[in-house]
This record gives structure tokens, sequence and C-alpha cells, in this order.
């Protein structure tokens, strides 16, 4: 038994050094959570859409601010300056490396928090202006919804720097699994509370998904050698440069959120459920990119950070090639096997007495569009990680 549970723990911690089996790692984990996501996205549906598909609809509306918040601050600040320099930092000095952690970490939970507070106290305001076509009933419901979002992001701010200290060391699998749990939490909201609190059920269990997101990620992130510091430093050099690389990145993805507050917005003058069902297409056409893009990436990045810190540009632009290639080659197959079968596999995740036939048509239609983009997705993801382990 002892042997077991160290083998287990060896599993877990293990470095990854490779990148294919750093992204078979994170891909395997990911797949895992994928399904969970496609089990959660039918019970929300098999809970709320038969008769009640506008609540579902700003169930989905209520996510896209903090969502952008997040995206803008957090994801932005991570994959374009946090990591490359702190892969940086860490191969000369650790203590200067977990300083550079505390203070970018403690600056954007300070950026963050002050967002949230302003975001929280004009919810109505704002979400009159993504979603005018809700009336005043449901601009209410969408805005208490919203608040309870603003919590889980703030949870996931804290996660999500777990997770790119976690990558820097070459460790993916916990992070990998955290997704998992995080579906977990919003099923179990969606079981257990969603008959006494209605669509605030499966909101609550967003929440406890981000804790438990973050909770799954603590451990091993202290055991590297993490220790959270109280300190605002934006004039360290590290973190200064880290400030200097979030806008470019973090412009690209404003551009691309404008794309769901669009959606939101033109969804809300339709028929009741055509966000959600726009949400389901999305669901699916993020596979193939999320799979095979963002997994490559997650697992090249620190590599690539690593031969642009040693200046070996040539084993740089080999390392950034094949895994394009790769990317390539099991993105497009997968692409086009949504386009040419989107009604079956469609009808078949999600087909049901409360999911239509004629709502099965509009999403295998809508995953269509798509999935044609879903492969130059996947390369994104690459490249973007790519032009900032350069800078």
């Amino acid at each position: 038994m002892r042997r077991f549970l160290q083998n287990g723990s060896s599993l877990l911690f293990r470095r990854q050094t490779n990148i294919l089996s750093a992204a078979f790692v994170i891909m395997v984990t990911y797949g895992l959570s994928q399904v969970m996501g496609l089990i959660k996205t039918r019970l929300l549906i098999s809970y709320f859409f038969g008769s009640k598909a506008a609540i579902l609809d700003i169930y989905y509306a209520a996510f896209v601010i903090p969502d952008t918040l997040f995206q803008l601050l957090v994801i932005g600040s991570l994959s374009a300056a946090f990591i490359p320099v702190f892969t940086r930092y860490l191969s000369k000095s650790q203590s200067q490396a977990w300083y550079i952690a505390s203070a970018s970490l403690n600056l954007v939970l300070l950026a963050f928090f002050l967002l949230s507070l302003v975001i929280f106290a004009f919810a109505p305001f704002f979400s009159r202006l993504i979603a005018p076509g809700f009336n005043l009933g449901q601009i209410s419901v969408m805005a208490s919804l919203l608040r309870v979002m603003l919590v889980a992001q703030l949870f996931f701010t804290v996660s999500s720097f777990l997770t790119a200290i976690i990558h820097s060391h070459q460790r993916f699998l916990i992070p990998a699994l955290a997704p998992i749990v995080y579906n977990l939490g919003i099923i179990a909201g969606t079981v257990f509370l969603s008959p006494a609190l209605g669509i605030f059920g499966p909101a609550v269990g967003v929440v406890l998904g981000a804790f438990f997101h973050m909770a799954l990620q603590a451990p091993l992130t202290f055991r590297l050698g993490f220790r959270p510091q109280a300190l605002l430093d934006w004039r360290h050099p590290g973190v200064k440069e880290t400030l200097r690389l979030m806008p470019p990145r973090a412009l690209a993805l404003g551009i691309d959120q404008i794309e769901m507050f669009v959606a939101v917005f033109l969804a809300s003058l339709m028929a009741s459920g055509s966000l959600t069902l726009l949400n389901v297409a999305r669901l699916l056409y993020a596979i193939p990119s999320t799979l095979f893009g963002v997994t490559l990436g997650q697992a090249a990045m620190p590599t690539l950070s690593r031969l642009s810190s040693d200046s070996d540009q040539q084993a740089f632009r080999r390392t950034l090639v094949d895994t394009l290639l790769q990317a390539v080659f099991f993105a497009l197959p997968l692409s086009i096997l949504f386009i040419v079968l989107r009604v079956p596999i469609v009808r078949l995740v999600f087909g049901s007495r409360s999911f239509p036939w004629a709502a099965t048509l509009t999403t295998g239609k809508t995953l269509a569009v798509l999935a044609s983009a879903a492969t130059f997705t996947a390369i994104m993801q690459l490249v973007v990680r790519a032009f900032y382990a350069l800078h």
C-alpha cells in the first residue's frame, strides 16, 4: 500500500521535460475535462432548456463580463508575460523568481478586486448594456448571477497563477486535472442545489468549482517552494517587464472578447434559447483547438521560453515548427469530422426531450461554421505563446 501511494504521488508530481509527453498528459486530462463539460452542459439543458430556455440564456450571458475581466487581466498577463519572465528568473535565482510571482499575483489581484467592485456595484447597468433584449426581470436575474460569477473569477485568478508556476516547473498533470473538479462543482450545484435555488444552483456550483480548481493546485505549488508574500513592488525589473508585456496580449484577447459581447447582444434580441445553442456549438468547436492547440501550447511554452532565454534560435524554430505540425496533424481531421457529421454529433451528445430536433439542426449549422476555424485557432494558441516566449 505504501509503495502504491508513493507511486501515485510520483505520477502526480513528476516532471515532464519532453513536449509530447507533457502534451499527452494534458491532452488526456483535458479530454476527460471536455467529457465532464459535455455532461455538465447536457445536465443544464435537461434542467433548464425545455420550458425555461430564456433562463439558461441569462446564465450564459452573466458569464461574459466576469470572463472578459479575467481574460484581459489574468490570461493576458500569464500567457504573454509572466511565464517567460518567471522561467528566465527561475533559471538564475529562485528567490527572485518567487518574489516576482508574489508581486505579480498581488498586483493583478488588486486590479481585479478594484474593477470587480465597480462591476458589482453597477451590475444592472452592465447587464442592460450587453443584453438589451432582456426584460427588467431578466436583467435583475442576470445582474445577480453576474455578481456570483465575479466571486468565482477571484478564485480563478489565484488558481491561474498557481497553474503558471507549476507549468514553469514542467509539471502538467495536476493543473490539467483542475478543470475536471471545476466541472464537477457545477454538476454538483446543478443536481443538488437547482431544486431549491433554480438557476442559482449551477451559479453557486461555478464558485465551488473555481475554489476546488485553486485548492487542487495549492499543495504542489507550496511543495515547489512558492510562499505568498504581502508586497506590491511594481518597480522590480521583472515585474516591470511583466507589466510591459501585458497590454499587447490583453488587446488581442479584448478583440476576441468583442465576439462574445456581440453574440450576447444579438442573441438577447432573438428567440429564447439562441444564446444557449451558440454556447453548445462553441463547446463542441473548442474541442480540437483545446485538445491539440492549448495542450501543445502549454506543454511547449516552458521549453520555448528556456530556448529563447538561452538564445538557441535554431532549436527554438525547430521546436516550434514540429509542434505546429503536430497540432495541425491532429486538429485538422477532427475539425473536418465535425463539419461533415455535425448533426449526428450534436444529436448524439445533447439530443433529448429537452433538446428538440429544431435545436439540433440550428446547433449543427452553427457548429459547421465554427469548426472551419478550429484548426487555425489551434495554430494561434501555439504562435501566440511562441511570440511571447521570444519577448
